[in-house]
């Protein structure tokens, strides 16, 4: 009998852990040079039917006592953010997010998981999204030679087709070419 009621008594605790909902901050990181600081926070929750499971980016501005909230696309966990930016991205200062997340299940492809990198400005406190769409980040590299940021993207999907992409995105007008493609 003792031994069902702390077998009971240890499932009530792991099915409460379970469905309830933690929060967890990350540290927060001055933007060189401004009045900005970021922080993200992140919703744990070991239950998958969970879909209130937005990770978010919050910007605080020191200087007005003001913070935005960008909120990421459901069940992207934040991987890195990227606050030293010394460029402009269209003559403003920038953070970059780097983003994974598990790859759905009923599509063919290559990977269980992706990688995403997203850009914010720090005056529209826009997300965008700098790779494309069934396409994971490899590598990036900010170049403060020619205000561009290098970024190599691989195809997810299991098809012959733009296998690896390198993209040249320039900061100063937002434009994105690609400069060299393996199928």
């Amino acid at each position: 009998m003792r031994k069902i009621f702390f077998t009971f008594i240890l499932l009530s605790f792991s099915l409460h852990a379970q469905v309830k909902n933690e929060v967890f901050f990350n540290t927060l990181q001055k933007v060189e040079n401004t009045d900005f600081y970021v922080s993200s926070y992140e919703n744990h929750s070991k239950m998958s039917s969970n879909t209130h499971n937005n990770n978010q980016i919050l910007i605080v501005n020191a200087k007005l006592d003001e913070v935005k909230n960008i909120v990421l696309p459901l069940n992207e966990n934040i991987n890195k953010v990227k606050t030293d930016c010394i460029l402009l991205f269209k003559n403003q200062k920038f953070i970059l997010v780097e983003t994974s997340f598990e790859n759905e299940k009923s599509v063919k492809l290559s990977s269980n998981y992706s990688r995403n990198l997203y850009l914010i400005d720090l005056v529209n406190f826009s997300l965008i999204k700098l790779n494309n769409d069934w396409s994971t980040i490899i590598d990036y590299e900010l170049s403060e030679e020619n205000n561009k940021l290098i970024i190599i993207q691989k195809s997810v999907l299991k098809s012959s087709e733009n296998q690896m992409i390198i993209i040249n995105f320039d900061l100063k007008t937002g434009d994105r070419k690609e400069i060299f493609k393996i199928n």
